[in-house]
C-alpha cells in the first residue's frame, strides 16, 4: 500500500512546521483507513473490561491513560454506524461517563458522536453525502464546538474547533488528529481500529505504550499487546499477535447510510 504524503512550498521566511508534521503524517498513516474506536472519559478500567465481558464483546481495552480508557471494538469496525451508536450509548450509560465513538471510512469521512451518560449530547460527519454523489452535498454536517470543549474540558478552544470541523482536510485521519490534540483526549487512538490492533499494525499504540523503545528503533518485533497494559475481551479470548497464522476476519464493510 502507498503512502500520500501532502507537500507543503515554503519561502525562506515562512514557518515550514505545520508542512513537516503534516507530511509526518501523512507518511504515517497509509491512504484507505478503515477503523473504529470509543474514548471514554473515565479512570476504572476494570469496570469498563467487566461490562465488555458481560456482553460478549470482542474487543482491546486501552490502560487507563490521561483520564480516559480506549476500546476498540471487532464488531464496530465492521462500520456500521447503528452498532457504534448502540455501544457508546450502553458503555456511557453503564459508567455514567462522557464518551466519543469516532470512525473512519477510506480515510474519505470523519464521523463521530459524543454521549454524556447515555445521551447523544455531539454528532458529526465529514461528507454526508458521499454515497449520493454531488459537491453541494459533501459538506460537514453537525459537530457543536461549545458543546465538544464542555464535555472533554476545553474551554477557550470553540474557534479551533470549528475551523476543524468545518474546514478542508485531505484525509479523515488528520482531521480525526487535529480534533483530539486540541481536545487533549488520546491520540494514540488515531488511527488505530480493532482490526489493525490484531493485525499488528499499529504503531501509534506501540510508541506510546512501549517505554522500552527508543524514538528510532523499527517495529521489527512488536509487543505484546497485553504487555503494554491493554486487555482483550472476552478474558477467555487468546490473543494471536501480527506473527501468528491464525485467520482473524473482519472483513470491512462499506459505512452505513
Amino acid at each position: 500500500m502507498g503512502f500520500a504524503v501532502k507537500i507543503t512550498r515554503c519561502n525562506e521566511t515562512e514557518d515550514c512546521s505545520r508542512g513537516i508534521a503534516l507530511m509526518e503524517l501523512h507518511a504515517e498513516f497509509p491512504v484507505g483507513n478503515f477503523y473504529t474506536n470509543i474514548t471514554l472519559r473515565t479512570t476504572d478500567q476494570d469496570a469498563v473490561v467487566d461490562y465488555l465481558n458481560r456482553a460478549g464483546r470482542t474487543t482491546f481495552v486501552s490502560p487507563v491513560f490521561q483520564g480516559y480508557v480506549c476500546v476498540f471494538d471487532e464488531g464496530c469496525d465492521s462500520q456500521d454506524d447503528r452498532e457504534i451508536s448502540s455501544l457508546t450509548k450502553a458503555l456511557s450509560a453503564r459508567l455514567k461517563c462522557a464518551a466519543i465513538s469516532v470512525l473512519n471510512h477510506d480515510d474519505d469521512i470523519f464521523w463521530y458522536q459524543v454521549y454524556e451518560n447515555g445521551e447523544v449530547a455531539d454528532s458529526y460527519d465529514s461528507c454526508p453525502g458521499y454515497f449520493a454523489g454531488g459537491g453541494a452535498s459533501l459538506k460537514p454536517s453537525g459537530g457543536n464546538p461549545e458543546v465538544l470543549c464542555r464535555v472533554f474540558a476545553a474551554s477557550g478552544r470553540e474557534e479551533d474547533l470549528k475551523s476543524i470541523l468545518t474546514g478542508p482536510a485531505t484525509f479523515a485521519v488528520e482531521r480525526h488528529m487535529a480534533l483530539f490534540e486540541t481536545l487533549g483526549l488520546p491520540t494514540f487512538s488515531v488511527g488505530a481500529g480493532y482490526t489493525y490492533i490484531e493485525e499488528g499494525d499499529c504503531d501509534s499504540i506501540w510508541e506510546e505504550f512501549d517505554g522500552d523503545r527508543e524514538e528510532d528503533d523499527d517495529f521489527d518485533e512488536y509487543p505484546d499487546i497485553e504487555d503494554l497494559g491493554f486487555v482483550r475481551t472476552p478474558s477467555d479470548q487468546e490473543y494471536f499477535g501480527p506473527d501468528d497464522d491464525t485467520p482473524h476476519g473482519g472483513n470491512v464493510i462499506p459505512f452505513r447510510r
